[in-house]
């Protein structure tokens, strides 16, 4: 009996501290709405959302996955629209834009809507995607979704010699407000990336032929050699070992260093860049971040600051990383935060608030449930008021499984979110909800 007793003490007590630690609820918010059904289509999955705001009209783009629904299998994208603010939703209308072969795997999916241009008499959203992660694309409909134009390629103007792997957005993109407009961008090198200089620990020759070296630099991308960064606990999503705003430890590379980790390090995130609303583009320098995934805010003195899900394989330490642009997304600097907001590897959402307080709000999950192949749940809802360098939790999205989310603001008073549930590789729903844009 005392046993039992001291069970459940210990059980409340962890469970209060956890209650204790979670963000606030959402107070007289409406209910999500389902957009999505996870096999809507008869897709195996239907996962990543991205969100527009049209006068009057909120669309929703997906990855509408085949085969076993993972990154590189077939898909198409999958559209909706609300004309009621989010409270119900189209038919599912799928797009494969004309001349991408039914085979390709159509994805990262970023939208804007383009700023004014002259004579213009509606809207028109320009769709940034990729086919097969090595191209890159537009397209451009000028009637709320309804027809699209076929394809412009973009991959000579934006991805370099030697680049394999390409993925924009996904979901992320904004237009600032001198007109310019970014789509966020990550790269991996093909072949040729790294170069490696070692110094071998004395007498070890033929002893560890894992990591025979007592000092390793290496160099990437054709830089000079230089130090390796702090290696981490963790491959793919962060360890699930790691505690709430907690940073992973650091390991010693000698016993954990891999091939795979290496290739990483030559991971970046970009920005690509448009001044002529979408009609050419150019990239930026790259983000001072070990990047992949990427999005962007505009900050209210006219700064952009840019959060990256972090390269993997050992690079992660549990903790989100920012940066920040003085000249419109061109160049970039690490911003230094003062904590440490926990970060389970996966994209996340920026945008800034639409109540015009100078606040940037970030939708991330958390590492406390594991989803399928991931740890990721309970969707949060962040806000800093200075600029990214500091962090509260505002309030609770979703309380499950979670994964892939967008932001965009409704009014001057209200932003909507919509966000993949579930885990990988089957994903779940994707719902949406209306949240009141939250005070600091």
């Amino acid at each position: 009996m005392r046993l039992v007793a001291w069970v459940l003490l210990v059980a409340n007590a962890l469970a209060a501290k956890a209650l204790a630690n979670a963000p606030p609820a959402l107070a007289d918010a409406p209910p999500a709405v389902q957009v999505f059904d996870t096999h809507e289509g008869n897709f195996t999955s239907i996962i990543n959302p991205c969100m527009v705001v049209l006068t009057g009209r909120l669309l929703i783009f997906t990855e509408a996955r085949l085969g076993k629904g993972g990154d590189s299998d077939p898909s198409r994208i999958g559209m909706k629209h609300s004309d009621d603010g989010g409270r119900t939703w189209s038919p599912m209308r799928v797009l494969l834009p004309s001349g991408i072969e039914p085979a390709s795997t159509v994805g990262n999916l970023a939208a804007v809507v383009v700023p004014h241009r002259a004579g213009a008499t509606s809207q028109r959203i320009c769709l940034v995607f990729c086919v097969n992660n090595t191209l890159v694309f537009t397209t451009v409909s000028d009637d709320a979704g309804a027809h699209w134009s076929p394809p412009t390629d973009l991959t000579r103007s934006v991805k370099e010699a030697g680049e394999g792997w390409v993925a924009t957005g996904p979901a992320n993109a904004i237009v600032l407000r001198s007109g310019r407009i970014l789509v966020p961008m990550n790269s991996n090198i093909a072949s040729g990336s790294i170069s490696i200089d070692y110094t071998l620990v004395p007498g070890s020759e033929g002893r560890n032929r894992q990591c025979p070296m007592a000092s390793l630099q290496v160099g990437v991308r054709g830089a000079s050699p230089s130090p390796l960064p702090p290696l981490h606990r963790g491959l793919g999503n962060v360890d699930p070992s790691a505690q709430p705003g907690v940073p992973l430890p650091a390991l010693d590379p000698c016993s954990k260093l891999t091939l795979a980790s290496l290739f990483k390090l030559q991971q970046r995130a970009y920005v690509l860049i448009s001044d002529d609303s979408g009609k050419s583009w150019s990239r930026s320098t790259a983000l001072p971040l070990l990047a992949s995934e990427t999005a962007v805010a505009e900050l209210g003195d006219g700064r952009i600051l840019a959060r990256s899900r972090i390269a993997e394989a050992g690079w992660q330490d549990g903790c989100q990383h920012f940066a920040l642009s003085q000249d419109g997304g061109s160049s970039w600097e690490r911003v230094n935060t003062s904590q440490c907001v926990q970060d389970p590897g996966v994209q996340t959402s920026l945008l800034a608030s639409p109540a015009a307080d100078g606040a940037v709000l970030m939708t991330s999950p958390l590492i406390e449930k594991r989803c399928g192949d991931h740890l990721r749940g309970n969707l949060t809802l962040y806000r800093s008021d200075d600029g990214g360098t500091s962090w509260k939790a505002a309030a609770q999205v979703h309380a499950d499984c979670s994964g892939y989310s967008s932001m965009a603001p409704l009014d001057a008073r209200h932003i909507g979110v919509v966000w993949s549930t579930q885990g990988l590789p089957r994903g779940g729903p994707v719902m949406f909800r209306t949240i009141a844009a939250v005070g600091g």
